[in-house]
């Protein structure tokens, strides 16, 4: 999408706010220059470009509007996922409400309408533009067939995160130091917690090309997290919290920060259990 079609999905004017200068154009050369110290954030998922317009009206406050293009539907997905805190739908396909702020995704793009203050007539405006944008948006994007694979009991929806690079290891917790499970651009991944007691378990699921990278990231991890267990690959942490791992066809599951053995164990097996399905 070239940047004539991009800012074609922004609204010249909307219930008095209108477009204060020129649009902004930032790639994946100059984001840092627009937003340094997030950027990393739409880089690590195959950012394209993004729009940004300012709209002003007299006696409110600005407001800026943001439409990120993703490349495609997986990573529009997967950074949403990053800033949400809990399941709305209230624009696009998924989106966050917050003081003087929505954010969505819809199709291939993430966006972000925003303003520093929060009046009645500011919040209105957002949500003005956020509909707008996205009745222009007129395609919808598929969710990554990964997230299906999340077993449902006890998942906490808006702990899911989506990705497919390795900076994203260590969303949850410090766990890696490097990438031996061999995250890249071809592999789906995803972080989930589950609520047990006294602390979420976290839920690590990725799936490979086939079989053979699946059984290679397996050995990897094995060799890090379990190299004095023997044959079996569940063991308890420094902070008595279990982890375990399996691998089956090209998924690769690990689990980390269960209260016990069995719950561990159990929830392993659950996420296996929906390849009966």
């Amino acid at each position: 999408m070239n940047s004539k079609s991009l800012k074609d999905l922004l609204p010249l004017e909307y219930s008095g706010w209108k477009k204060a200068n020129e649009d902004n154009f930032y790639n994946n050369e100059t984001l840092y220059n627009y937003i340094d110290g997030g950027a990393e954030l739409y880089l690590s998922y195959g950012f394209n470009r993004v729009v940004s317009r300012n709209y002003v009206k007299p006696g409110q406050p600005e407001i800026r509007v943001d439409i990120f293009d993703m490349i495609n539907s997986r990573n529009a997905f997967g950074v949403y996922t990053h800033s949400r805190e809990k399941i709305e739908y209230n624009f696009g396909q998924g989106s966050q409400t917050l003081p003087g702020a929505v954010l969505f995704w819809k199709d291939r793009y993430y966006v972000s309408v925003i303003s520093q203050s929060e009046t009645d007539d500011v919040t209105k405006a957002i949500h003005g533009f956020a509909r707008i944008i996205d009745s222009s948006v007129k395609g919808k994007g598929k969710i990554p067939g990964i997230i299906k694979r999340l077993p449902a009991n006890q998942l906490v929806p808006e702990t899911v995160t989506y990705f497919h690079h390795p900076v994203w290891l260590n969303y949850f917790a410090w766990l890696f130091e490097d990438n031996f499970l061999n995250i890249s651009n071809k592999t789906s991944a995803v972080w989930a917690k589950y609520n047990t007691t006294p602390d979420r378990t976290m839920l690590l699921l990725v799936r490979y090309n086939d079989e053979n990278e699946a059984r290679n990231g397996f050995n990897s991890f094995t060799n890090h997290f379990f190299s004095n267990t023997g044959n079996e690959n569940v063991k308890m942490d420094k902070n008595n919290r279990w982890i375990t791992c399996r691998v089956k066809k090209d998924f690769f599951a690990a689990v980390f920060n269960a209260p016990s053995k069995d719950e561990a164990i159990s929830l392993i097996d659950r996420v296996y259990d929906k390849f009966e399905e």
